[in-house]
């Protein structure tokens, strides 16, 4: 007898080289326009790969003791870390003494001048500046989502960016230099790498988690959703850090309601596409879908597959608050690595979000045999594991301990009690089969 178990990727990732082909600039021709500036003025604080490079000039004109006072005020060039990632003190200017600055008026009509406090103070910041990773021939926006300030003045139109030689029609790493000037005369600059390089390449890099969307900016790629699989095997620490590719389904009918789980395989510009069970999806229409975090959106029964049990649930992407939509991940699926496990014996495990953001049930254990013989349904092959499947689990995603998808939970038989769940390869077939659409795999 065999009983529904709800309704009511690359091993070790791949290593990957991070292109690092160093811009053939000069220091000088990295800072255009300083000519006859000597490079004392500027003070690099790192040229570690991946991070930020802060840099300072004295303005239009010197005064020592201003930029002292500037230096004891803590101004920073900010990138938006840690107070612990900005230590470079910006080095502020001001106009000789007795000059005016565009600051108010004296009751005599003439400007007074700006104080070292005025101009400590207001030393500019750029926010928003990240590395960027792009894929060859993408159209790369350098000022999206960057902004400047300068105490109450806001200079997000003001800033400049120097690309030098970069290009993204040729593979390389380019220097991108981001400045701006406030009323003071005071000027901040930032840097930032450019990575072009293939699809392929900016797709490895993210699948094993080299570079993040929510750390980096990526350009381009195919999925940038993805989770990626981590280069440790930690069963725990992995079905904590993929919930942002959870969700539940939910879908009221008449006094009862039907319920079950579900996990994102893909997220387009206009929708999410969820992948379940079949026996939890054909049981309604209209599905309530519950992410991670217990933000609710509309979802529609998209299709079933007849071959295995495997249905498909659609979000509208701007029903989507924009917030959540950063964080929500796609699983990873390294058909390569699922295929060479068979008989294996590896910790997978799974979680199943409920509808206030919290946790209904976590259940680790060990893959038996990735395609074993099922007495039941039609006498398929299914994925065999020792993790206890209960009433809900339907539709849930299984783990292993990498971060790698293995197979979707389905059902337990009994006497003797075992655990059942649908096949990777079976579940990405059937998902083209409704959907139309091919996953991304490694």
């Amino acid at each position: 007898m065999v009983f529904a178990a709800g309704g009511g990727a690359a091993g070790l990732p791949l290593e990957k080289r991070k292109l690092r082909k160093e811009c053939q600039m000069g220091e000088e021709r990295a800072l255009q326009g300083q000519e006859g500036r000597e490079p004392e003025d500027r003070a690099e604080v790192s040229r570690d790969p991946g991070k930020k490079r802060h840099r300072s000039r004295l303005g239009k004109a010197f005064l020592g003791i201003l930029s002292v006072l500037a230096l004891g005020t803590g101004a920073y060039a900010c990138l938006g870390g840690t107070e612990e990632e900005k230590p470079a003190f910006i080095a502020a200017s001001s106009q000789p003494e007795g000059s005016v600055g565009p600051g108010a008026e004296e009751a005599s009509g003439s400007s007074p001048a700006a104080t070292p406090e005025a101009v400590a103070e207001e030393t500019p910041e750029i926010l928003g500046v990240r590395d960027i990773y792009a894929v060859i021939g993408s159209d790369v926006d350098y000022l999206e989502q960057v902004t400047a300030r300068s105490g109450e003045e806001d200079l997000t139109d003001r800033i400049t960016v120097e690309c030098g030689e970069a290009e993204t029609g040729r593979e390389g790493v380019y220097r991108v230099a981001y400045r701006v000037e406030n009323r003071y005369g005071v000027e901040t600059e930032v840097y930032a790498d450019m990575t072009v390089a293939s699809a392929d390449e900016i797709q490895e890099l993210i699948g094993s988690r080299q570079i993040d969307r929510n750390r980096d900016r990526i350009v381009g790629a195919v999925n940038p959703y993805d989770t990626g699989a981590s280069r440790t095997d930690d069963i725990e620490e992995t079905l904590e850090y993929v919930r942002p590719a959870l969700v539940q389904l939910y879908c009221g009918r008449g006094e009862g309601y039907s319920a079950g789980s579900g996990y994102l395989m893909e997220i387009t510009e206009d929708t999410l596409y969820i992948c379940s069970n079949r026996h939890v999806v054909e049981a309604g229409d209209n599905w309530d879908v519950y992410f991670y975090d217990g933000t609710r959106a509309a979802g529609k029964a998209m299709g079933c597959s007849q071959d295995y049990d495997v249905g498909v649930v659609t979000v509208e992407t701007e029903d989507v608050p924009a917030e959540l939509l950063a964080r929500l991940m796609t699983v990873h699926i390294d058909l390569e690595y699922w295929s060479g496990l068979n008989d294996q014996r590896i910790d997978v495990g799974l979680e199943r979000v409920d509808r206030e953001g919290g946790i209904l049930h976590v259940s680790t254990g060990i893959l038996l045999k990735v395609e074993q013989y099922f007495a039941w349904y039609d006498n398929k092959e299914h994925t065999e594991v020792t993790m206890t499947l209960e009433h809900g689990d339907s539709g849930s995603a299984v783990f292993d301990g990498y971060g790698n998808l293995i197979a979707m939970a389905y059902a337990y038989s009994c006497s003797p009690r075992r655990y059942w769940c649908v096949p990777l390869d079976c579940v990405l077939r059937d998902y083209e089969e409704i959907t139309g659409r091919k996953v991304f795999v490694y």
